[in-house]
């Protein structure tokens, strides 16, 4: 482990080279990442002060954050916030860590909607509020209701809508999918990136996701696809005439998604690809 008396420089290695003998595949990243949250610095002031004395407090607070990450404890837990769109949202153990692939979600919404005409949207299952608090951000006329079975995750929630100063314009309802939402309500948009992992593929997941992200937010039964038989099930009586539904699917699941939604007389408006060219996103809208 790291003593007191070092640099920044010696600091960082000794800490890279902790990350690597555990196989942590970010380590450099890893251990800048926690050296700025502790410092409360750019990564720019560690390169120009290589060279500082580090307090034995400030090594003390560093191993501290090292040894959970040495345990896989994922960096966004850590330092308790995650980049997403191009903004910092608050992240805690009770939802999942936003994802780069999901962004593609918001491309596609803000492709197929209109920034003039006001939008009433519907986030199910919101964890963080990531996806809803993005696109209200993007999308200046639109309001939502976020929509989650948790209510740790809904403390949460509430913590960004407040960063963003959105409390006017998105609504909060602990619920599980539909349950509790007014029968006469109607929505432009339904969103949803839902529990989509089958839990055979639980050999393909890292230790981070296994250890330490919600279960309940990862799999699903009926081999990954429960959720979506549940959203194509219901959500015709809370969509507008000629709104449509955006999912997140697993990246082997496009025909299945697409058959449980053309059984409930949905229509497939098309299908997105993520940065890694995995199929990501659906869309459809009912006739």
């Amino acid at each position: 482990m790291i003593f007191a008396m070092l640099t920044i420089k010696e600091v960082l290695n000794r800490a890279i080279h902790d990350l690597q003998k555990v196989d942590v595949k970010s380590a450099s990243l890893d251990a800048r990442m926690l050296l700025q949250f502790i410092l409360d610095k750019p990564h720019e002031y560690l390169v120009l002060n290589k060279q500082q004395i580090l307090t034995p407090e400030t090594i003390d607070q560093f191993n501290s954050l090292l040894v959970r990450r040495i345990n896989f404890q994922p960096i966004a837990y850590i330092i308790g916030v995650k980049e997403f769109y191009g903004r910092e949202f608050l992240v805690n153990k009770d939802v999942l860590i936003p994802r780069s692939d999901t962004e593609i979600l918001i491309d596609v919404v803000k492709n197929q909607t209109s920034n003039v005409k006001p939008l009433k949207i519907l986030d199910l299952g919101s964890g963080s509020g990531c996806i809803i608090i993005t696109l209200l951000l993007e999308l200046n006329h639109a309001s939502g209701i976020a929509v989650d079975i948790s209510d740790d995750a809904l403390e949460l929630l509430e913590k960004n809508v407040i960063k963003y100063e959105l409390e006017n314009r998105l609504n909060l309802i602990q619920s599980n999918w539909f349950d509790n939402l007014n029968n006469n309500e109607k929505f432009d948009l339904i969103i949803s990136n839902p529990p989509y992992i089958d839990q055979d593929e639980i050999n393909l997941m890292s230790k981070e996701v296994l250890r330490y992200e919600p279960k309940g937010a990862l799999f699903a039964e009926e081999h990954g696809l429960a959720n979506y038989y549940i959203i194509a099930l219901n959500a015709r009586k809370y969509l507008q005439c000629d709104g449509k539904i955006f999912v997140e699917i697993g990246f082997n699941q496009v025909a299945k998604v697409k058959s449980i939604f053309e059984k409930n007389k949905y229509i497939h408006l098309g299908t997105y690809q993520d940065i890694s060219g995995n199929d990501r996103v659906m869309v459809f809208k009912s006739y």
